[in-house]
């Protein structure tokens, strides 16, 4: 791709404190864009701004837990007064919880669905009023290949976050289908087997290294992903470049093969 493909553009990444949303948050950045980094760690969010302002670049952090209504639309607010616009949003923040289908909690399923599902809901509807009225805008959803199937490792214990993947999937679809007449596109990546805070959540560290390492096995690439390896595919369905892909969820897994 060209060098700052990003330029004059404004952008929203939830979950940018960390992992791969970090990751998207510094790759806009580096592009051109000017960015607001919506997470609850504000401290972290705050590490990541500074990275970016220090670098030359812009942007700002809101406290956004996007499972409130009125903190998302504060979130687009706050974006847009401070920007002037706002183009793309990347709806990466996410949460998991783990445990058998028979010993998950109704409350963990509960906040898995809303993280996952209603925050997607939520900061989508949010900025569409914004891009419908200048018929452009960019989303992408943070989706997963847990979503598209069990990912077929005992013990992976990954009921609630399989099901809210999945419903992520669905949700693009639906929101690309609504406004491709607003010349808005909508799409979803599913990554794998990437290396971060997710992979290693509620695990020992020792089960945390087993895990990597079955991972890295399952993909052909030989190797774990990098946060880096997904922030340049969002990138990319963010740009001009990826005009015509839209209701999409594509894979981002080194080849791991089967659908899980």
């Amino acid at each position: 791709m060209p060098i700052n493909v990003l330029a004059g553009k404004v952008a929203i990444v939830t979950g940018g404190a960390q992992g791969i949303g970090r990751a998207i948050a510094l790759r806009f950045a580096k592009e051109g864009a000017a960015i607001t980094i919506a997470d609850v760690q504000v401290d972290k969010a705050k590490k990541v701004a500074e990275e970016i302002t220090r670098a030359g670049g812009k942007a700002i952090v809101t406290n956004t837990d996007v499972t409130s209504k009125a903190q998302v639309q504060e979130m687009v607010k706050k974006t847009i007064d401070t920007f002037g616009g706002l183009h793309i949003l990347v709806n990466d923040a996410g949460i998991t919880r783990r445990g058998s289908f028979v010993e998950m909690s109704e409350k963990d399923f509960d906040d898995v669905m809303a993280v996952n599902v209603k925050g997607v809901f939520l900061c989508t509807q949010a900025v569409l009023p914004h891009m419908m009225k200048q018929r452009y805008g960019k989303i992408v959803n943070l989706a997963s290949i847990a979503g598209q199937g069990m990912p077929g490792i005992p013990g992976s214990g990954s009921c609630c976050y399989s099901t809210s993947k999945a419903a992520v999937q669905q949700l693009t679809a639906i929101a690309a289908n609504e406004m491709g007449e607003y010349n808005i596109n909508v799409n979803a990546i599913a990554p794998a087997g990437t290396r971060g805070a997710m992979m290693r959540h509620q695990r020992t560290p020792e089960a945390a290294d087993a895990f990597e390492l079955v991972a890295a096995k399952r993909a052909v690439l030989g190797r774990l992903g990098e946060p880096e390896d997904q922030a340049n595919l969002v990138t990319f369905l963010v740009s001009e470049e990826a005009s015509f892909i839209t209701a999409s969820t594509i894979r981002c897994d080194g080849g791991r093969p089967g659908a899980g």
